[in-house]
C-alpha cells in the first residue's frame, strides 16, 4: 500500500490581495506525479484551507482536484488543521462516484485499516490522545507541534511549555509519526520517529530558503520527493546609512525582480515612521519593507511581519 502524504495546501491562500493559483497548481503537479508513481490513497495532514470557512469558489476549485484523485482510481484522506479549525463537510457529489469508499474526512481521531498497517489519524487538537498499544503496526497522521521540531531562519525550536510540544513516547506497534502543521520538512528524534512533510508551497518569507516537497510512504519504508514550489520570493537588504529616503527609494528600485512577493529589510538607518510610509508610498503591495527597529515595526505592521 503506497500513500503520498502532503500537508498545509492552505488553498484559498491570498497573494497581494489575490487567490493564490500557485498552490491550486502545484497540488494538481503532486496528483499527475501520484498518478505515475502508482500511489493508492493521497494525504493531506491538515490546513487544507486557509481559511476555516473558505469561500465556495475555494471550495469547487479544491474539489476539482479532489475528483481527479478519486477518478484516477486513488483514495483521499482528508485531516483537518489548525487553519479548518473543526469539522470539514462532506461534498455529496463524491458519494455517486465508484470509489467514494476510498474517501475519508477524519474529523475526530480514527483508525483506518489496510493489508499491512493501519493509519490512527488525527486532526489538530490541543487534547492529545493516550496510547497504550496498537494490535497492527501504527503510523500516525497527524497535524500537530511536536517537541524540537524547527521552523524559520531563526531556527526556533518548539520546546517550551506554552508551545504545546509533544514529546512522542514508545508504544507497542507504533512505528513512525508524520505531521503537518510545521511548514519545514524535517526528521525528529524522539522515541518514536516523528516527520514533518513540510508545505507544498512558501507561504511566508521564513519559508524561502526551505526545499519543498511530499512524503511517500510504502507500507512503512517512507522516502521524501522534492517538489519546486511556484512561489518566487525575494529578499533585498539596504544599508541605509546616511541616506535620505528619496536615495533609499532609488536603491530599491534598482534591485527589484518580478518575483511574486518582495521584502525589503532596511538596516542602518534609524528612520521615523512618517520616511517608513514614505518609501512605501511609492512601491506595489507585493513589497514589504521592514525596519530594524521592533518599536517602529510594530507600529507600522502591528505584529504582523511573516508575510503571510
Amino acid at each position: 500500500m503506497r500513500f503520498l502524504i502532503t500537508a498545509d495546501t492552505h488553498f484559498g491562500f491570498m497573494i497581494n490581495g489575490k487567490v493564490s493559483d500557485h498552490v491550486f497548481n502545484t497540488f494538481e503537479k503532486v496528483i499527475i506525479e501520484a498518478i505515475s508513481k502508482n500511489v493508492d490513497y493521497i494525504i493531506i495532514a491538515g490546513d487544507i484551507y486557509n481559511r476555516s470557512k473558505p469561500r465556495s469558489t475555494i471550495k469547487d476549485r479544491a474539489n476539482i482536484l479532489f475528483e481527479k484523485i478519486l477518478s484516477n482510481d486513488m483514495g483521499l484522506i482528508l485531516i483537518p488543521g489548525n487553519h479548518d479549525k473543526g469539522d470539514i463537510e462532506h461534498n455529496l457529489d463524491y458519494f455517486f462516484l465508484p470509489n467514494a469508499d476510498k474517501f475519508h474526512i477524519i474529523n475526530s481521531a480514527e483508525i483506518l485499516r489496510f493489508d499491512k498497517i493501519q493509519l490512527f489519524c488525527i486532526p489538530y487538537t490541543k487534547d492529545w490522545p493516550e496510547m497504550n498499544k496498537f494490535d497492527l503496526p501504527t503510523v500516525i497522521i497527524a497535524h500537530h507541534t511536536f517537541h524540537g521540531a524547527v521552523f524559520g531562519p531563526q531556527k526556533y525550536r518548539f520546546t517550551k511549555k506554552r508551545d504545546n510540544a509533544i514529546k512522542v513516547k514508545c508504544v507497542e506497534n507504533l512505528k513512525l509519526v508524520i505531521s503537518g502543521h510545521i511548514h519545514t520538512t524535517q526528521k525528529l528524534k524522539h522515541e518514536i520517529p516523528v516527520i514533518y512533510t513540510g508545505s507544498l508551497e512558501r507561504m511566508s518569507f521564513a519559508e524561502i530558503y526551505d526545499t519543498k516537497g511530499y512524503l511517500i510512504l510504502d507500507n512503512l519504508d517512507y522516502e521524501f520527493n522534492e517538489i519546486i514550489p511556484e512561489i518566487s520570493m525575494q529578499v533585498i537588504e539596504i544599508d541605509g546609512y546616511k541616506l535620505e529616503t528619496k536615495e533609499i527609494i532609488k536603491k530599491i528600485e534598482k534591485q527589484l525582480t518580478d518575483k511574486d512577493r518582495i521584502l525589503v529589510r532596511i538596516i542602518n538607518r534609524s528612520l521615523k515612521p512618517m520616511e517608513y510610509r514614505a518609501i512605501r508610498s511609492g512601491f506595489d503591495k507585493i513589497i514589504k519593507i521592514i525596519p530594524n527597529n521592533n518599536r517602529i515595526l510594530r507600529k507600522l505592521y502591528r505584529n504582523n511581519i511573516s508575510g503571510n
